[in-house]
C-alpha cells in the first residue's frame, strides 16, 4: 500500500471518529446547517486535524478487514464521545414534551423541515435556550480541546482504549435527574392545577371542565414556565457541567 493511500485511510478513520458530533449535535449551529455543508466541513476539518494528531507509529493497513475493523472502533469511540451531548439533548427534550403535555401543547409542534418530524414547543424553547449558553459557557472550546485531545491518548488505528459503560449509564441517568429539577417547578404547579381541576369537575359536573380548563392551564403553565425561568440558569448550568465532566473522563484530559 502506498504512502498517499495510507493517509488517505488515516483522514477517513479521524472522520469517523468525529462524525457523530457533527452529524447529531443538536446543541451547535451545525445542526441547522444542510447536510452538504456539515459534509465538506467534515472533510475538511478531517484533512487538518491528520496533520496535527499522532497516528500509531507501526499501523500498517494491508486488507479491506483491518481497515473495517479500525473504521468500527473509531466510529463507536466517536459515538461514545457524542454520547455526552445527546445524553443533555435527549432528557432536555423529554422534560419538554412533559410540559407540553401538561400545559396542553401536546395536540401542537414545529415541524423540522430537516427531519419532517415534529417537536414540543417548550422542548425547542429550551433546545434555543442551550444553544446559547453553549457559547456562553464556553462548551464549543471544551469539545474541539477534547476531542484533540483523545487523539493524543488513543492514536489512530490504536485500540489501547476501551468504552466505560458505567460512565455512559452514570451519565444518562444524570442528565435526566438535572432536566427534571430544571422542569420540576413547571410540572408540580401544573399537578396541582390538575388535582385542583379534578375537584371542581367532581363538585360541579354541570361545568364543562374541559373549556374552562384548557384556557386555564396554558395560562398557568406559561405564567409558571416565566418566573421559573430565572432559577432555570443554575440547572443548565449542572447539565452542560455533566457534559465538560463525560468528555474530560472519556478523553482523559
Amino acid at each position: 500500500m502506498t504512502p498517499w493511500t495510507n493517509d488517505v485511510l488515516v483522514v477517513l478513520l479521524i472522520m469517523l471518529r468525529i462524525i457523530p458530533i457533527f452529524m447529531s449535535s443538536a446543541m451547535t449551529p451545525l445542526s441547522r446547517l444542510p447536510t452538504t455543508s456539515k459534509v465538506m466541513m467534515l472533510i475538511i476539518f478531517s484533512i487538518m486535524t491528520s496533520v496535527i494528531v499522532p497516528t500509531k507509529a507501526d499501523m500498517v493497513i494491508e486488507t479491506m478487514f483491518e481497515f473495517v475493523y479500525l473504521a468500527s472502533y473509531e466510529l463507536l469511540l466517536g459515538i461514545a464521545f457524542a454520547f455526552g451531548l445527546q445524553a443533555a439533548i435527549a432528557s432536555l427534550q423529554t422534560m419538554g414534551r412533559v410540559i407540553d403535555m401538561q400545559i396542553g401543547f401536546g395536540a401542537a409542534g414545529i415541524i423540522d423541515p430537516k427531519t419532517s418530524n415534529s417537536e414540543s414547543l417548550i422542548g425547542t424553547l429550551l433546545m434555543m435556550v442551550s444553544l446559547v449558553l453553549f457559547f456562553e459557557l464556553n462548551l464549543h472550546h471544551d469539545l474541539l480541546m477534547i476531542l484533540l485531545w483523545s487523539f493524543n491518548k488513543v492514536p489512530v488505528g490504536s485500540l489501547s482504549s476501551s468504552i466505560d459503560f458505567w460512565l455512559l449509564l452514570s451519565t444518562l441517568s444524570q442528565q435526566f435527574f438535572l432536566a427534571l429539577v430544571l422542569a420540576l417547578p413547571v410540572i408540580l404547579t401544573l399537578l396541582v392545577l390538575d388535582a385542583l381541576i379534578g375537584f371542581v369537575a367532581k363538585t360541579m359536573p354541570q361545568m364543562n371542565i374541559y373549556f374552562v380548563g384548557l384556557p386555564l392551564k396554558i395560562a398557568v403553565g406559561l405564567i409558571a414556565f416565566t418566573i421559573s425561568a430565572r432559577l432555570m440558569y443554575p440547572a443548565f448550568e449542572s447539565i452542560f457541567e455533566e457534559v465538560k465532566s463525560f468528555w474530560h473522563q472519556w478523553g482523559g484530559a
